[in-house]
């Protein structure tokens, strides 16, 4: 479990990265789209094999424009004649094969979000949590829930008990007509009763980037930790919450938080860890990462009974691990690949007609 305690056994990320079985992954129901009725089913096809003849005239009108200047240039260029007959020869199968990219690109990412549901899923009852693969239950004070509009939690996983820790994802809408998205991972660390709301911030030095915390307090004043802290981070807070700040806000707290592009937030009774980049994720040396967080966060500000912790006594998790990213390069070579081939193609077929 994410929660330490004493004794406590290693995090089992086999479902992370094991084989898994597509059909297992395809018949698992409970964390994929939902079964939709038979009109829907067909309403829907329809509906794609319109959009889809639509998109393909488009796209081979685009691409055929695009030709015809090109054979233009290049025929001006070399003093023939232009002919127009190689045009469609390369716009059909360049239509077509974009919009397999399309289909294929959309299979593909709903299939990897099926198989992520389904890892997730299992990594949480290996390890005794909770998994909720979505919900749009804004019931938390993290500041981040309050920004923008039509909020979605995802890949949710919370560890059991009367005091959950949580990490999750959040994402949601601009609220305003230039669209756009927020996107933040969040780590939500229960505390032993609620305190003033405070923020933290690490400042940008020569050797990391500075992170901004979401929102900040209302009539929020620079807040002093001393330890030499006030040199890596600010603090953000009323005036009466000085003492809590560093009373809470320790070295021991502060100085893992430094490893990474992270911010943090002290709100009612929750403390959360904001990030950027990539909290839930199928990376085993992420959650690694994650599990020794929180056992140092445990550690520094309560023990098992509640009371505080006179000294971290868990491993510090260090910096974050960079998130690992499928390789998808092969797409954007080809797209570019395409207008490469069919200019050298027109330019054989012009040098070819002025010989």
């Amino acid at each position: 479990m994410i929660t330490p305690s004493a004794g406590q056994r290693p995090l089992d990320v086999r479902a992370l990265v094991e084989p898994v079985d597509r059909s297992a992954v395809l018949a698992d129901r409970s964390h994929g789209p939902a079964r939709r009725s038979a009109a829907v089913v067909v309403v829907g096809t329809l509906l794609g094999v319109v959009l889809g003849a639509f998109a393909l005239s488009l796209v081979a009108v685009t691409i055929g424009l695009v030709l015809t200047l090109i054979t233009q240039w290049v025929y001006g260029a070399l003093d023939v004649a232009p002919s127009f007959a190689l045009v469609p020869w390369l716009t059909v199968p360049a239509a077509v094969g974009v919009c397999v990219l399309l289909v294929v690109g959309v299979r593909r990412g709903t299939a990897q979000r099926r198989e992520r549901s389904y890892r997730l899923s299992r990594f949480a009852a290996a390890n005794g949590l909770d998994f909720t693969p979505e919900t749009t239950d804004l019931d938390r004070p993290g500041s981040i829930f309050r920004i923008g509009v039509d909020g979605v939690v995802r890949d949710v996983l919370r560890t059991r008990g009367p005091r959950p820790v949580e990490i999750g994802s959040y994402t949601s809408q601009e609220n305003s007509t230039r669209g756009g998205s927020h996107s933040w991972d969040y780590l939500a660390f229960p505390l032993d009763r609620a305190h003033p709301h405070i923020v933290l911030e690490r400042r940008r030095t020569r050797d990391a980037r500075g992170t901004a915390a979401p929102r900040r307090p209302l009539r929020s004043l620079d807040l002093t930790l001393g330890s030499g802290l006030d040199e890596h981070v600010r603090v953000l807070g009323p005036r009466a919450a000085q003492d809590v700040a560093r009373q809470i806000l320790s070295v021991e707290v502060v100085m893992p938080l430094l490893g990474a592009p992270v911010s943090a937030e002290i709100i009612e009774d929750r403390f959360y860890v904001y990030s950027r980049s990539p909290l839930v994720t199928l990376d085993p040396a992420t959650w690694e990462w994650l599990l020794r967080l929180v056992a140092t966060l445990s550690s520094a500000l309560h023990d098992g009974n509640g009371r505080r912790a006179t000294e971290a006594t868990h491993e510090p998790p260090g910096p974050l691990p960079s998130p690992r990213r499928g390789d998808d390069r092969w797409v954007v070579r080809t797209l570019l690949l395409y207008p490469v081939a069919a200019t050298v193609a027109i330019l054989v077929a012009a040098l070819a007609a002025r010989g």
